[in-house]
Protein backbone atom coordinates (compact mmCIF):
# COMPACT_ATOMS: atom_id res chain seq x y z
CA UNK A 1 0.00 0.00 0.00
CA UNK A 2 2.98 2.21 0.87
CA UNK A 3 5.92 0.89 -1.03
CA UNK A 4 6.71 4.60 -2.56
CA UNK A 5 6.37 6.45 0.61
CA UNK A 6 6.96 3.62 3.77
CA UNK A 7 6.55 6.51 6.01
CA UNK A 8 2.93 6.99 5.01
CA UNK A 9 2.28 3.63 6.23
CA UNK A 10 1.98 4.10 9.50
CA UNK A 11 -0.04 7.85 9.32
CA UNK A 12 -2.47 6.09 6.69
CA UNK A 13 -2.96 2.75 9.00
CA UNK A 14 -3.81 4.55 12.08
CA UNK A 15 -6.49 6.89 10.24
CA UNK A 16 -7.81 3.33 8.59
CA UNK A 17 -8.16 1.46 11.78
CA UNK A 18 -10.26 4.80 13.60
CA UNK A 19 -12.34 4.33 10.27
CA UNK A 20 -13.03 0.66 11.00
CA UNK A 21 -14.22 1.20 14.17
CA UNK A 22 -16.34 4.38 13.64
CA UNK A 23 -17.23 4.25 9.90
CA UNK A 24 -20.74 5.46 9.30
CA UNK A 25 -21.11 5.78 12.83
CA UNK A 26 -19.79 8.88 14.62
CA UNK A 27 -17.00 11.10 14.38
CA UNK A 28 -13.59 10.07 14.99
CA UNK A 29 -10.27 12.64 16.26
CA UNK A 30 -7.37 10.42 14.89
CA UNK A 31 -3.97 11.51 16.41
CA UNK A 32 -1.44 9.48 13.95
CA UNK A 33 2.54 8.83 15.70
CA UNK A 34 4.92 11.66 14.90
CA UNK A 35 7.02 12.49 12.95
CA UNK A 36 4.43 13.27 10.40
CA UNK A 37 5.13 12.06 7.20
CA UNK A 38 7.49 13.99 4.85
CA UNK A 39 4.09 13.48 2.57
CA UNK A 40 2.20 16.09 4.72
CA UNK A 41 4.78 18.86 4.95
CA UNK A 42 5.71 18.45 1.56
CA UNK A 43 1.81 19.27 0.70
CA UNK A 44 1.64 22.76 2.91
CA UNK A 45 3.20 24.35 -0.30
CA UNK A 46 1.09 23.48 -2.92
CA UNK A 47 -1.79 23.57 -0.01
CA UNK A 48 -0.93 27.33 0.72
CA UNK A 49 -0.65 28.30 -3.12
CA UNK A 50 -4.13 26.66 -3.97
CA UNK A 51 -6.32 27.42 -1.10
CA UNK A 52 -8.49 30.05 -1.33
CA UNK A 53 -9.62 30.85 2.08
CA UNK A 54 -13.12 29.33 3.40
CA UNK A 55 -13.80 27.35 0.05
CA UNK A 56 -12.81 23.36 -1.27
CA UNK A 57 -9.89 23.63 -4.06
CA UNK A 58 -9.12 20.69 -5.87
CA UNK A 59 -5.96 18.63 -5.30
CA UNK A 60 -3.05 18.76 -7.75
CA UNK A 61 -0.89 15.90 -8.92
CA UNK A 62 1.15 16.29 -5.58
CA UNK A 63 -1.53 14.57 -3.73
CA UNK A 64 -2.27 11.74 -5.83
CA UNK A 65 0.17 8.80 -3.81
CA UNK A 66 -2.19 10.07 -0.41
CA UNK A 67 -5.65 10.05 -2.01
CA UNK A 68 -4.82 6.61 -4.30
CA UNK A 69 -3.39 4.54 -0.56
CA UNK A 70 -7.23 5.69 0.77
CA UNK A 71 -8.89 4.82 -2.30
CA UNK A 72 -7.06 1.26 -2.74
CA UNK A 73 -7.59 0.54 1.39
CA UNK A 74 -11.22 2.21 1.15
CA UNK A 75 -12.01 0.13 -2.19
CA UNK A 76 -14.27 3.54 -3.55
CA UNK A 77 -13.16 6.31 -5.26
CA UNK A 78 -12.02 9.12 -2.74
CA UNK A 79 -11.41 12.51 -3.67
CA UNK A 80 -8.89 15.50 -2.54
CA UNK A 81 -9.09 19.01 -1.71
CA UNK A 82 -7.34 21.60 0.02
CA UNK A 83 -8.84 24.05 2.76
CA UNK A 84 -7.82 27.38 4.05
CA UNK A 85 -8.40 29.11 6.56
CA UNK A 86 -8.01 32.88 7.67
CA UNK A 87 -5.78 33.70 10.84
CA UNK A 88 -8.43 35.20 13.24
CA UNK A 89 -7.93 38.84 12.84
CA UNK A 90 -10.65 40.12 14.97
CA UNK A 91 -11.90 38.85 18.20
CA UNK A 92 -15.24 37.99 16.25
CA UNK A 93 -14.01 35.23 14.74
CA UNK A 94 -15.52 33.55 10.75
CA UNK A 95 -17.05 30.16 10.53
CA UNK A 96 -17.73 28.37 7.48
CA UNK A 97 -20.74 26.13 7.21
CA UNK A 98 -20.03 22.61 4.78
CA UNK A 99 -22.70 19.99 3.48
CA UNK A 100 -19.66 17.39 2.20
CA UNK A 101 -20.64 15.19 -1.02
CA UNK A 102 -19.77 12.34 1.10
CA UNK A 103 -17.77 11.38 4.33
CA UNK A 104 -14.51 13.43 4.61
CA UNK A 105 -11.31 12.65 6.24
CA UNK A 106 -9.56 16.52 7.47
CA UNK A 107 -6.06 16.24 7.36
CA UNK A 108 -4.75 19.12 8.94
CA UNK A 109 -1.41 20.35 7.27
CA UNK A 110 -0.69 23.60 9.21
CA UNK A 111 -2.12 25.58 12.25
CA UNK A 112 -5.19 24.73 13.98
CA UNK A 113 -9.04 25.22 13.81
CA UNK A 114 -12.13 24.79 15.93
CA UNK A 115 -14.39 21.94 14.56
CA UNK A 116 -17.92 21.68 15.85
CA UNK A 117 -20.13 18.68 14.37
CA UNK A 118 -23.81 18.74 13.77
CA UNK A 119 -25.03 15.45 14.45
CA UNK A 120 -28.15 14.45 12.14
CA UNK A 121 -31.42 15.41 13.31
CA UNK A 122 -33.80 14.42 14.84
CA UNK A 123 -30.89 13.17 17.09
CA UNK A 124 -30.18 13.43 21.09
CA UNK A 125 -26.61 13.83 20.99
CA UNK A 126 -25.35 17.22 21.36
CA UNK A 127 -23.15 19.30 18.76
CA UNK A 128 -19.63 18.50 19.03
CA UNK A 129 -16.52 20.82 19.47
CA UNK A 130 -12.90 19.95 18.89
CA UNK A 131 -9.50 22.04 18.18
CA UNK A 132 -7.80 20.82 15.42
CA UNK A 133 -4.01 20.79 15.69
CA UNK A 134 -1.23 20.65 12.73
CA UNK A 135 -0.82 16.37 11.49
CA UNK A 136 -4.34 15.47 13.34
CA UNK A 137 -7.06 14.12 11.02
CA UNK A 138 -10.59 14.47 11.65
CA UNK A 139 -13.14 11.63 10.15
CA UNK A 140 -16.61 13.41 9.58
CA UNK A 141 -19.42 10.69 8.71
CA UNK A 142 -21.57 11.97 5.45
CA UNK A 143 -24.96 11.98 7.71
CA UNK A 144 -22.90 14.97 9.57
CA UNK A 145 -23.14 18.66 9.36
CA UNK A 146 -19.41 20.41 9.94
CA UNK A 147 -18.40 24.47 10.85
CA UNK A 148 -15.11 24.95 10.81
CA UNK A 149 -13.63 28.66 12.68
CA UNK A 150 -10.45 29.41 11.96
CA UNK A 151 -8.20 29.90 14.93
CA UNK A 152 -5.38 32.33 15.85
CA UNK A 153 -3.03 30.71 12.95
CA UNK A 154 -3.46 30.33 9.42
CA UNK A 155 -5.06 26.80 8.80
CA UNK A 156 -4.29 24.84 5.67
CA UNK A 157 -6.41 21.20 5.42
CA UNK A 158 -6.30 18.16 3.03
CA UNK A 159 -9.55 16.98 2.44
CA UNK A 160 -10.51 13.56 1.42
CA UNK A 161 -13.94 13.36 0.59
CA UNK A 162 -15.62 9.83 0.05
CA UNK A 163 -18.55 7.46 -0.62
CA UNK A 164 -19.32 5.17 3.00
CA UNK A 165 -21.66 3.64 1.41
CA UNK A 166 -19.66 1.84 -0.94
CA UNK A 167 -16.52 1.51 1.99
CA UNK A 168 -15.43 -2.00 2.68
CA UNK A 169 -12.25 -1.41 5.11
Amino acid sequence: MCRECPSLCPFAHHVLLSLSVHRDRCPALVWPPPPPPPLLRALRGPARAAASLGRFVPAGPEAEHMRSVFATALKTPVNAAYLGLPAAATEAPTSWAFDAPGSLLLIVLHGSLLARLHPPQPSPAPDTTLWLHTIEVLYVPRSYRLSLTHGPAAALLLCLSFDTARTSV
